[in-house]
């Protein structure tokens, strides 16, 4: 029998009768989380709910372009859209029920804005059909209970699944009892959980528990339980390893979390007036389902699993508001806070999809100004600590894609959100302006550097270590880089800190017996392009025959040994992609000086073929990429001792000079090929200098990051896998104990000379050297950054590395180490000890 059609312009094609706006494209959603196993309620499958699994009928394609439009349109039009909805729905729930339950949860899991009107549009099929209600309530609860006992009420898809429970609460859907129950067993799960996934629970049930009438009863005993339960968690949690406080008024004030400034808000609830940011159809809609029969949720924590602090770390959002208060007009402060939580939560559920938070982002309508906390949440999302949950590109393409649909609007505010971090450079973290650094300068790469710079033109009469003028200086380090050229669009005033043109350059150090000094050749960059000509026109030259002439020639004398003609004869071998066993056999032939008492000869033939290597392909990291794909092998071969290893890392270090970024990219490639060991990288990046400022650059603290983080893959690999391998798959001497050794002396040797470059710059500071207390603070940033970002990896070692540590260790190191001991729970710690002994079985 073919469905029943409602009495309005639903079914129209965008553009027409009907609600307003465009259709959402049909593949908007992501699945909200993946199940251990599938929900079979009595007489429905709930595997045909999942649309990306089989092809959609007409039927099932027309209810989900529907769902997905009912929220469209003013206040006013959605009670009707519901309510002629609705007979569509009843009819098809006999042959389309499973699909219909699911895509009504995923729906209001996606949307979560839309959450009140999906919740008033199950309530009006519950009326007219109460076993509808039944089976969708069961699914619900089996929702709810598998979060919970796969410990994963920590996630942004669970706080969708409770603001929907508390939503069908308001509609009579759920009883009371049994909400109230669930959010205890959630309260619950929350306070045996480690500190972050506990904050993430508990913020989870807050922010549900605005939606909810009952939270603004004030004779209700239920919520006040609620709410005493809340402050025992809340008194009990730390909150000082991964957010570092804005430096307000001298110290004196430190800005509120969003957790604190939320559950603030929900105290003082009397004293303010009920948030009404969304439509909440289910005002005008009390008669549709007046005496619906509540509906119990099936929820209990007794098969709840344990999340250990070891397998769980997630970032945490910096307290930084980009705008003062007077942009939200009349609209209060916990309505600010809920149009923030929505979009926070947008932003997470499409986070592998920018052009669809894009699209999702332009058609958000709130009774509140909004789109200034759009540019504030995607920043904010940016500076989550302690990493980003995403990279800066995916950043740069969702705010491309905002300015394209609405520049007028969102460049003015997205430009004072970055004049606001400029103004209060010098009480956020070093994190915090690396990132906005990095960050700006990708995205005004996508419109030609064009920027209002003169604004910025008072940092030239700041001192050399102003935050300020360290800023601006980043950005502009930022956009050379990414230019690769000087930005003349800069006004003539910023030549003093803006830094030089990038250029690689070969620098080959080779000492013979008769030749004390060593060769050095760089090139000026302005000549690449006619080099680049010249080695166009050599490479039509015939080198087979010359390759063949060089297989019968003896080897010649030490005194003949030419480095700089070695190094050429190289490059065109190179150039003209010859086969890497002829370069293999060239190498072997070449005429080395017969010096055995000299070391320094053994590492003639690595520095000429890495030097040549790099000279070779530094036109682009394509390039780079390609020859490493060919050559890749033959490099690995020559570095046979550790020796070689940090050779190997000095020549590309020094060769990567004046180009800080390319650095980054080429000692992370050769990494992942396992030509640079990780440790030889670590040791370079820790004990190549004794400045403080240069040892913690930005550039310097990344390839130190990425050097760590490749070891600590490597353990991963050796632990999973019960072999002992590198990144390639290549098996490697050693075992996973050895692996283990190594990341401890790492983290050791990292500590040691963060106390190192502490005690040095203390001792400056007490002698009132100029510049010393800026630089103390800069250092004091960098380690709290280096410990919150390997936190879980550092636990096994604290006590290690409070051996290893001097007595005269500074205290803030101490402090420091302190916290990540107090923030470790004593299981933890034992859990990770006993994963490496089951590896030892």
């Amino acid at each position: 029998m073919a469905s029943r059609r409602p009495r309005s312009g639903l079914y129209r094609s965008s553009g027409g009768g009907g609600m307003r706006g465009g259709r959402l494209p049909p593949r908007l959603f992501v699945k909200i989380k993946p199940l251990r196993k599938r929900y079979r309620g009595e007489a429905a499958d709930l595997d045909s709910s999942d649309t990306g699994m089989k092809e959609l009928t007409q039927d099932e394609i027309r209810l989900k372009d529907l769902m997905l439009r009912i929220g469209q349109g003013n206040e006013n039009e959605i009670p009707r859209n519901i309510e002629s909805f609705a007979p569509a729905l009843e009819s098809d729930l006999e042959r389309h029920s499973a699909f219909i339950h699911g895509m009504l949860l995923e729906c209001a899991s996606n949307m979560p804005q839309n959450a009140a009107i999906y919740a008033c549009l199950i309530a009006v099929v519950a009326k007219s059909k109460p076993e509808f209600g039944k089976s969708f309530v069961d699914h619900l609860s089996f929702e709810i209970q598998e979060y919970i006992d796969s410990a994963q009420t920590h996630t942004t898809s669970f706080r969708s699944i409770v603001r929907l429970a508390c939503c069908l609460h308001n509609v009579k859907v759920i009883s009371e009892e049994s909400l109230f129950d669930c959010i205890k067993i959630c309260i619950e799960v929350a306070r045996r959980s480690p500190a972050q996934a506990s904050d993430r629970t508990l913020y989870s049930i807050l922010a549900s528990l605005v939606w909810l009438d009952l939270l603004w009863d004030t004779n209700s005993e239920r919520v006040e339980s609620i709410i005493a339960d809340c402050q025992k968690l809340m008194a009990s949690r730390n909150s000082f390893l991964f957010l570092d406080r804005l430096r307000e008024n001298n110290g004196k004030k430190a800005r509120e979390d969003s957790l604190e400034r939320l559950w603030r808000l929900i105290k003082t609830r009397k004293e303010s007036k009920r948030p009404i940011v969304v439509p909440t159809p289910h005002v005008k809609l009390k008669s549709s389902f007046a005496g619906l029969t509540s509906l119990d949720l099936k929820i209990s924590g007794e098969n709840a699993k344990k999340l250990s602090q070891a397998s769980y770390i997630h970032p945490i959002q910096y307290p930084f508001a980009m705008f003062v208060k007077k942009m939200d007009e009349k609209a209060t402060e916990l309505e600010r806070v809920v149009v923030s939580n929505i979009l926070s939560d947008i932003l997470d559920l499409f986070k592998d999809k920018p052009k669809v938070v894009a699209l999702v982002l332009n058609q958000l309508k709130f009774q509140i100004p909004y789109r200034h906390l759009i540019i504030e949440s995607i920043l904010g999302s940016l500076l989550e600590m302690p990493r980003a949950p995403n990279p800066p590109p995916w950043y740069g393409a969702l705010l491309y894609e905002l300015l394209r649909k609405d520049g007028k609007t969102y460049a003015p505010l997205f430009a004072m959100a970055i004049n606001s971090v400029y103004v209060r450079a010098g009480r956020v973290d070093t994190e915090v302006l690396d990132r906005i650094a990095s960050y700006f300068a990708l995205h005004i790469s996508n419109f030609k550097y064009q920027w209002p710079w003169n604004k910025w033109q008072s940092v030239m009469e700041m001192d050399e270590l102003d935050e300020k003028r360290i800023f601006v200086s980043e950005i502009l380090r930022s956009c050379v880089r990414l230019s690769r050229l000087r930005i003349y669009t800069l006004p003539s005033v910023f030549a003093p800190i803006e830094p030089p043109r990038p250029s690689t350059r070969y620098y080959i150090d080779i000492k013979l017996p008769n030749d004390k000094k060593g060769k050095i050749n760089e090139k000026d960059p302005s000549e690449e392009d006619d080099d680049d000509e010249e080695d166009g026109k050599d490479n039509d030259k015939d080198e087979k025959d010359e390759m063949d002439v060089d297989k019968n020639k003896e080897k010649s004398p030490s005194v003949t040994f030419k480095p700089m003609d070695a190094f050429d004869d190289l490059c065109d071998l190179f150039h003209d992609r010859r086969k890497a066993a002829l370069i293999t056999q060239w190498l072997e032939n070449l005429s080395l000086p017969s010096d055995e008492t000299n070391p320094e000869i053994a590492l003639i033939p690595l520095k000429l073929f890495l030097s040549a290597f790099l000279e070779t392909s530094k036109a682009s990291i394509s390039h780079f990429v390609n020859l490493l794909a060919r050559y890749g092998p033959q490099l690995r071969s020559l570095i046979t001792s550790a020796k070689h290893g940090a050779e190997a890392v000095r020549i590309v270090a020094d060769f990567h000079s004046k180009d800080d970024s390319r650095f980054v990219i080429v000692a992370g490639k050769l990494m992942h090929s396992a030509i640079l060991h990780p440790t030889q990288v670590i040791y370079w990046s820790l004990l190549s200098t004794d400045e403080p400022l240069e040892l913690m650059r930005y550039v310097r603290f990344e390839v130190l990051k990425e050097a760590i983080n490749r070891m600590l893959h490597r353990k991963s690999l050796a632990l999973s896998r019960n072999l002992d391998v590198d990144d390639m798959g290549k098996q490697r001497s050693g075992t996973y104990e050895t692996v283990q050794q190594e990341v401890k002396k790492t983290f050791i040797m990292a500590f040691k000379c963060f106390s190192k470059s502490i005690l040095r710059l203390q001792k400056a500071k007490e002698a009132k050297t100029k510049g010393s207390e800026k630089l103390l603070e800069y250092t004091h940033a960098r380690l709290r950054e280096f410990g919150r970002w390997f936190a879980t990896d550092i636990r096994p070692f604290l006590n290690d590395i409070q051996k290893h540590l001097d007595k005269a260790a500074p205290s803030f190191v101490k402090e420091e180490l302190k916290n990540l001991h107090t923030f470790c729970q004593p299981d933890d710690i034992s859990e990770v000890e006993s994963k490496g002994n089951e590896r030892k079985d």
